[in-house]
């Protein structure tokens, strides 16, 4: 049987200053992220003002005071939001969600049907929170290596709204192209990145491309891999 590892797949900021994954300020913005919460709304619960939890989310801070209240408040590990020491979140807390496995020559009409059961032959368990509306594909091409390496299987979610930065599942029109990118937005315009700009080109999208999910995971199947690479 293959070997799996599932992980998350956390958003990097474009200021190199706010991307240091040491720091309690990258894990409490990932968090937040995760599980969409606002800054203010943070604040509410753990009874303080909107700019402290403002500053600890911008000035990469390695430590805070209030990290207890904080992973309380978000559910999260206290370990890992104060030292980035265990699981963001246990285990014992997450559920087996049963997802199809989608391929991509099913992937336009499942998009329009998603109750179509015929269009689903295979499925994968992934661990989250909460995924009803979540669907795996596997990448067929090295257009984001090296973070995300071919044949990576990842794990998309309908539900969640694209912000900047976040990798994605976009359909481009006419064509009907669906690809998978990293999501930038400058001055109101978005653009798709490949990692692996040496050989992919960047695209702006127009008014009539639409983002149809938000991956959240990947599982590398390192087996495949190891036979991949032997080829």
């Amino acid at each position: 049987m293959s070997s799996i590892i599932t992980f998350d797949i956390p958003t990097l900021d474009t200021n190199k200053e706010l991307c240091d994954t040491n720091t309690l300020s990258y894990r409490l913005r990932y968090a937040m992220k995760c599980f969409s919460i606002s800054q203010s709304e943070l604040a509410r619960k753990i009874g303080v003002k909107p700019q402290v939890i403002q500053y600890l989310c911008t000035k990469n801070i390695a430590s805070s005071r209030f990290s207890y209240e904080i992973a309380e408040a978000l559910g999260v590990n206290y370990s890992w939001l104060a030292a980035g020491e265990l699981p963001m979140v246990s285990t014992n807390n997450l559920k087996n969600y049963k997802i199809p496995h989608l391929t991509w020559d099913n992937l336009e009409r499942y998009d329009e049907d998603p109750k179509n059961l015929k269009l689903v032959s295979d499925y994968v368990f992934v661990n989250v929170d909460n995924c009803d509306r979540c669907f795996a594909l596997t990448l067929h091409d090295n257009s984001m290596e090296p973070r995300i390496s071919n044949e990576t299987i990842l794990i998309f979610d309908k539900s969640i709204v694209a912000t900047n930065n976040d990798f994605i599942l976009v359909k481009l029109e006419p064509k009907k192209v669906f690809l998978v990118r990293q999501l930038q937005i400058v001055n109101n315009e978005k653009y798709l990145l490949p990692i692996n700009q040496d050989i992919y080109k960047v695209i702006k999208m127009t008014e009539l491309d639409l983002i149809v999910a938000v991956m959240i995971q990947t599982i590398q199947d390192f087996k495949q891999r190891e036979k991949n690479d032997n080829l």
